[in-house]
């Protein structure tokens, strides 16, 4: 009878802790995102559409375009707000060859809804700049009526750091 305690809790053991360490895991990496995200919303002028951004992004103008730059990885967050288009249609045509013939690479593409249950699709994009790899995020969201594109532009380096705190406030985007 001993021998089936022990075969059983050394069963059972390594699943335990193998389940703890992964929710602990994404508990941590949760709140982690979490903090670096502003409480309040930043608004897109001309839009209309708001978000969470990550922490310490300031709005910049630059001729017809605003948007937010964060300074120390020099990562750009720019929204578009395109009236009387179907967001299906917008996003239905992307693909892989259409990146490269654009001298772009796209690296994975994502179904995701935002918090308010609007679907949404990421394209997560890379191409040279000045000698420099860049990830572009295209995030498209919308319904019949409209389709809002939010791009984010950094440096590839800082992709780890980045790709998913930028995810995470696209899918705050209210409009």
């Amino acid at each position: 009878m001993k021998h089936v305690y022990l075969f059983l809790s050394l069963i059972i053991l390594p699943v335990v802790t193998t389940m703890a360490q992964n929710y602990s895991d994404t508990l941590k990496s949760k709140l982690y995102i979490e903090k670096d995200l502003d409480t309040a919303y930043s608004e897109f002028m001309n839009t209309g559409a708001r978000l969470r951004l990550p922490m310490y992004f300031e709005p910049f103008e630059q001729g017809k375009h605003f948007g937010f730059l964060h300074k120390g990885t020099a990562t750009t967050i720019i929204g578009q707000l395109m009236d009387s288009t179907a967001f299906v249609t917008v996003t239905a045509n992307l693909n892989k060859e259409v990146f490269l013939k654009q001298g772009a690479e796209l690296i994975e593409e994502l179904d995701l809804k935002t918090l308010e249950g609007r679907p949404a699709k990421m394209f997560l994009i890379q191409f040279m700049a000045d000698k420099t790899l860049i990830h572009r995020i295209m995030f498209f969201t919308g319904d019949i009526n409209s389709t809002l594109l939010l791009t984010a532009n950094y440096p590839a380096i800082f992709s780890n750091l980045l790709k998913d705190v930028l995810l995470s406030s696209f899918i705050t985007v209210q409009y």
